[in-house]
């Protein structure tokens, strides 16, 4: 992929949808949460992005109660597992760091109301409430999945970094010698050797 070319999905969704969210790799440093819908799988690495990404849905509700209540579209059967248990994934997003998230509910004249729901680089058109239903229960789910299976973030290490750069940064820096410093040194007399004193002869002072 070319360095500026950015990819999107569009997720146009009518009526309650086929999803499922699993944990993968629990209590290990490679632990994530997917949140299967259809065809398309998005990895959560980390629970600020579980959250993030489920109040964006819940932040919806009361403007999701304008959505038609059936689009009319014809459904479509949902996906059909492999032998080996897991959905054939057509896309599949990586989600981590809690990445923008935004939604808005657009209201075309004489046509029915959607709401478009952007996470990382998937786009939800959402266009009716079962759809809607659908992918809020799938994100808190994960969100609630997340906060059992992924590790928290290690507050107090980061403020113990942050302190230990605030200490390094503080401190002195040593320039180099000059080199007429240098010079006056090896110049020096040779000055009398100091004797490490006898453990008696330290004890007595």
């Amino acid at each position: 992929m070319h360095e500026r070319q950015s990819v999107g999905v569009v997720l146009t969704l009518h009526g309650v949808q086929d999803f499922a969210v699993v944990a993968h790799h629990p209590g290990t440093a490679e632990a994530t949460v997917s949140v299967r819908v259809g065809r398309m799988l998005l990895y959560i690495h980390d629970r600020p992005t579980a959250r993030v990404f489920a109040a964006t849905w819940r932040r919806f509700g009361k403007d999701a109660m304008r959505l038609p209540r059936e689009s009319g579209r014809p459904r479509v059967p949902p996906v059909q597992q492999t032998s080996r248990g897991s959905a054939e994934t057509a896309v599949l997003i990586d989600a981590s760091d809690a990445p923008p998230s935004s939604g808005q509910m657009l209201r075309p004249a004489g046509l029915p109301c959607s709401l478009r729901v952007q996470l990382e680089r998937v786009v939800f058109d959402v266009r009716d409430i079962g759809a809607y239903a659908s992918m809020r229960r799938a994100f808190v789910d994960a969100e609630a999945l997340a906060g059992s299976v992924l590790p928290e973030p290690d507050r107090a290490s980061a403020a113990r970094r942050a302190a230990f750069e605030r200490a390094a940064q503080a401190l002195p820096t040593h320039s180099r010698p000059r080199r007429a410093d240098l010079t006056s040194r090896r110049n020096a007399a040779p000055g009398p050797v100091g004797r490490a004193p006898r453990l008696g002869e330290a004890w007595k002072r």
